[in-house]
């Protein structure tokens, strides 16, 4: 019964059920299909390994471009030789493969990198047209295939052999099974690098290993030697070659199914990838006689970073794999859980209904809230879910456009600020729409010059008459949107910090007011008190180059740092960095003024502002709007007027909208006032106007 069962498995699954032969015929079968089934192995470690390898070289060229634009962007400046090294060793260097092969960078003209340990040094400093020369001279053929392809920049797969006849030399005696010949297979993908810049070009990245290594990794050899092992003993035997083909083609089959299943798997979470995940999806997606509804689940984890930065690495991934665990406890068998990445995972639902939907995401939300206990430590974790429900009668969606559309949902429910569950609508989606195209236009605003700087005068509440002439002004910026029209500050700079472009509108500003500042003080006595304020946020303050900047647009414009006061949001002192502090210092080294912007809201005014180099501190709008309705109010601003004085500095009033607000804080000794009542923001010939010719804006 135990053969029975053994022949009936062959015969389902062995390549060649050719039992009936005579055994003479069926021995010289099992030789040939030995030699074939060594060819195949080896065609599948070539195939196998180039696939998941272009695969990796892929995403190393799209993390390498992305690191040297977000570089050149952070500083145009920087050392392209220092970014090169940088990229080489953090993205191009860790993707060798251990003693199997190494990365390498090939351009047309030159070899950019390469540390095999195989590479010929007959090679090093040679151009690609020399190299390939050498290799045709030693017969190598072979190679010109690779080379027009790197010399083309494009994306391939091949082999090549550095060193044929020694390559031939080393070859195992079983070559004629294998025909590896010491190749070495490759996979490459072009990159283009310094965009931009006089140093731009385009390279050809790449990774490559030796295929007798390969095979010997993977076990091929060692099937390769027991089968002739096998066979050179049993020759003469037609059941042994039957049952050495039957376990040779059993072998093969649970091997493809076990690299299928390390290509379709999470390898931290041993869940579906992102990969399966969107074959399934397409795959269901594509049916045209779908009967049912679906719905997919798109899930990131709430304040991951701060375990990784925190904890380790090492503990947020075993914090992830308790995560896949939970996730897959609260699902059905049918539904498909996937990590995506990171922290996110997606849920492939087949709810009965998009309330089944929402039980079960507000299920997996509610189980996330419990802590997990990981390495003796108990971590409080939550999520933002978004959920996608597709109709059965939808036709033409693909799971790209699905898990957009989760992604989007997902993000709403993020910005609400704590664990939520929001299901996608089409309100969203134009949203969504509306936001990448504000920021695609925000990335060219100032390129295209529609940054607009407005001036808004601040007065003096010390002397009489001394709001008739304007002490200094602020600086507010306006986008000048071709289709929107005037913003306001509001309206884009959040975006232009989700995109990285506000630290660009910081200096474009600080430029701007410095250039304005400078043609004004051609018109003034030195003791002259007019200046300029300029809104510095967090992120500029927190750049290394803030006081280089600073210190040449002082030099370049020849202005009295006395003139220029940067104010800075009071919740930024909150953040105990030390660059923020040693910029602030350095800053009023320089002789800029430091103001404290929006003082009173924040959580540490008293216990920094002892010992925080600034000038001034700007009280917040919300207490001034309130004076007359809240006498709570009016005290306060009488607690930091007399604060300010009692440790030297000035005070700003501001959002002053009524006159009898203006009376309170004259009589409370406030220092300078600005808002409505007094002037809005105008351009600067008007602001140059109220100076030089002692006019008010016609909104005063």
């Amino acid at each position: 019964m135990q053969f029975k069962r053994h022949l009936q498995r062959y015969l389902q699954k062995a390549r060649f059920p050719f039992v009936a032969l005579a055994p003479i015929s069926l021995m010289a079968l099992g030789w040939y299909s030995l030699v074939e089934e060594s060819k195949v192995l080896e065609n599948n470690t070539v195939v196998i390994y180039q696939q998941a390898q272009l695969e990796v070289v892929r995403g190393a060229a799209r993390s390498a471009s992305l690191f040297v634009e977000q570089q050149l962007e952070q500083d145009p400046a920087a050392s392209l030789v220092e970014i090169e090294q940088e990229l080489l060793e953090n993205f191009v260097v860790p993707l060798g493969v251990g003693e199997l092969g190494d990365a390498w960078i090939y351009a047309p003209t030159h070899v950019v990198f390469d540390r095999s340990a195989d590479f010929p040094a007959a090679y090093r400093d040679k151009n690609m047209a020399e190299i390939f020369a050498i290799q045709r001279h030693k017969g190598a053929s072979h190679y010109e295939d690779m080379t027009a392809a790197v010399m083309a920049v494009e994306e391939g797969v091949g082999w090549y052999i550095w060193e044929p006849d020694k390559a031939l030399a080393a070859t195992p005696w079983w070559e004629v099974f294998t025909q590896d010949a010491g190749r070495e297979v490759a996979a490459w993908t072009p990159m283009k690098v310094f965009p931009g810049t006089p140093a731009e070009q385009t390279w050809v990245i790449g990774i490559s290993a030796m295929l007798p290594e390969l095979m010997q990794a993977n076990g091929t050899y060692k099937q390769v030697q027991a089968s002739l092992g096998v066979m050179l003993a049993l020759s003469g035997v037609a059941g042994s070659m039957v049952w050495l083909l039957w376990r040779s083609e059993c072998s093969r089959r649970d091997r493809n199914q076990e690299i299928h299943r390390l290509a379709y798997a999470d390898m931290l979470t041993g869940l579906a990838n992102r990969r399966q995940m969107y074959a399934v999806g397409d795959g269901i997606l594509a049916d045209v006689n779908r009967r049912e509804d679906l719905a997919l689940i798109y899930l990131d984890l709430n304040g991951f970073k701060d375990v990784n930065d925190s904890l380790g690495h090492d503990f947020g991934d075993s914090l992830l794999i308790e995560v896949g665990r939970c996730l897959r406890d609260c699902l059905r068998q049918q539904d498909l859980l996937a990590r995506l990445g990171g922290d996110e995972f997606a849920i492939l639902l087949h709810p009965r209904s998009l309330e089944d939907a929402r039980t079960v995401a507000q299920r997996m939300l509610q189980r996330l809230r419990q802590p997990f206990y990981i390495k003796g430590k108990s971590i409080l974790i939550g999520a933002s879910l978004g959920i996608a429900p597709v109709k059965a009668e939808v036709r033409g969606l693909n799971f790209s456009q699905l898990l957009t559309q989760a992604d989007i949902a997902m993000y709403q429910a993020k910005q609400r600020g704590s664990d939520a569950v929001v299901v996608f609508g089409e309100e969203m989606q134009r949203a969504a729409i509306a936001r990448v195209n504000l920021e695609m236009d925000l990335r060219q605003a100032i390129p295209k010059g529609e940054l607009r700087l407005h001036y808004q005068p601040i007065f003096s509440l010390n002397d009489e008459g001394g709001t008739t002439v304007p002490q200094a002004f602020e600086a507010l910026v306006r986008w000048q949107h071709p289709q929107r029209g005037l913003l306001w500050p509001q309206d884009f700079l959040p975006e232009a910090e989700n995109i990285g472009k506000l630290v660009d509108i910081d200096r474009w500003v600080m430029v701007q007011a410095c250039q304005t500042l400078a043609q004004w003080q051609l018109d003034l006595d030195d003791d002259h008190p007019l200046g300029i304020h300029v809104n510095l946020s967090r992120l500029s303050l927190a750049q290394p180059d803030l006081v280089p900047f600073v210190r040449g647009l002082l030099d370049r414009y020849e202005l009295q740092p006395r003139r220029l006061t940067l104010e800075i949001l009071e919740e930024t002192i909150i953040d105990e960095s030390p660059i923020l502090e040693e910029n602030l210092h350095a800053l009023r080294g320089l002789g800029v003024r430091l103001s404290l912007d929006d003082f009173g809201t924040g959580y540490s005014s008293l216990s920094y502002l002892h010992r925080l180099p600034v000038h001034g501190i700007k009280i917040d709008r919300s207490f001034v709007s309130q004076m007359q309705s809240s006498r709570k109010n009016e005290e306060i601003i009488r607690s930091i007027v007399a604060l300010a004085q009692s440790l030297g500095l000035e005070t700003v009033a501001e959002g002053i909208e009524l006159s009898e607000q203006l009376s309170r804080l004259k009589s409370l000794n406030c220092t300078y006032a600005q808002g409505h009542l007094l002037s809005d923001g105008v351009e600067e010939e008007l602001a140059r106007a109220m100076v030089f010719e002692g006019l008010l804006s016609s909104s005063t």
